[in-house]
């Protein structure tokens, strides 16, 4: 099951979920952090989603809404936990059928390069890539 935490339940679980955002962005480029998108929340432009099965949270997203000029797209800009490929197709499905409910034409997921292998499989492609250096 795919929940949303809102701002109130993340401020009294920031403790337990700022270690799984930790997590999936110390692969970036320090472009966003964990505060960021903790305030992202409070003021709604973030969403914190959790994925509870067996009667246990598995792993949490931070996801926001992006509205182009054509369309909207929900952005995932997170993903961090447990057992992906166990919980991980039906996390998916939920974020297609929450993008498909918010009226979004598309899901973006940005990620390091193994999420490619392990997207390719539910129909996602590598539309482009995104590339950055420091100077």
């Amino acid at each position: 099951m795919i929940r949303t935490v809102d701002a109130e339940e993340l401020s009294l679980r920031w403790n337990e979920i700022k270690p799984y955002i930790d997590m999936a962005i110390e692969h970036g480029i320090n472009e966003t952090s964990s505060h960021d998108m903790f305030v992202g929340v409070m003021n709604g432009s973030y969403q914190c989603w959790e994925v509870i099965e067996e009667n246990k949270s598995q792993f949490f997203g931070m996801v926001r809404i992006n509205h182009m000029p054509q369309h909207k797209q929900l952005q995932v800009v997170t993903t961090a936990g447990e057992d992906w490929d166990i919980y991980g197709p039906k996390y998916l499905e939920d974020i297609e059928n929450a993008a498909r409910y918010l009226d979004c034409k598309y899901v973006v997921i940005w990620g390091r390069p193994g999420w490619q292998r392990k997207l390719k499989q539910y129909g996602y492609k590598n539309t482009y890539t995104v590339l950055s250096k420091e100077v």
